[in-house]
């Protein structure tokens, strides 16, 4: 059976890489820049939230087609720090410190691709996340399991994507 929503996912997401190249730039960006010469450069971010210490921390993401989100803190001069490419399974490691709520999980990753439940679980949202990473480079999956009472993340796994994995999707 063909599934043209699949194949056109897959088509996305590769234009959404070939798009990247130029998001992927934001790694270069030097620290002390001022957000608003990033903001004229790469347009307004997807996410704007305030850290517990007062500073703000800006998210550009590629989701739901893309596979990266971008993220930096603004300090009180409005220079960012550091860009650091938060969908990586070593960014996701952060979700074992402390507890975390759905605000904390996109002010960290930025918003997901989709926001979906089971009939299995019927009292979690899990939040799933695009990503490129494995072995070789393949289509992965974050999906974080948000508690819909508490608004608390109650686990998360990786593994690879279905949708756009060619080794679990098919031709």
């Amino acid at each position: 059976m063909t599934y043209p929503f699949k194949h056109s996912l897959k088509i996305l997401s590769l234009a959404s890489l070939i798009t990247l190249v130029g998001c992927g730039s934001m790694g270069k960006i030097a620290p002390g820049t001022p957000l608003q010469s990033v903001v004229s450069q790469y347009g307004q971010p997807s996410v704007e939230c305030q850290n517990p210490n007062g500073t703000k921390r800006v998210v550009w993401t590629q989701e739901p087609a893309g596979e990266e989100a971008w993220a930096a803190n603004v300090d009180a001069s409005g220079g960012v720090s550091e860009f650091t490419q938060v969908l990586t399974a070593d960014q996701f490691t952060v979700l074992n410190q402390g507890s975390w709520t759905a605000e904390r999980v996109n002010c960290q990753f930025g918003p997901p691709a989709r926001i979906t439940t089971y009939p299995n679980n019927p009292n979690q949202f899990v939040w799933q996340y695009h990503y490129i990473g494995g072995g070789s480079s393949q289509f992965m999956l974050l999906s974080i399991n948000i508690n819909k009472a508490s608004n608390r993340v109650a686990g998360y796994a990786t593994g690879m994507d279905p949708e756009l994995n060619p080794l679990i999707a098919g031709p």
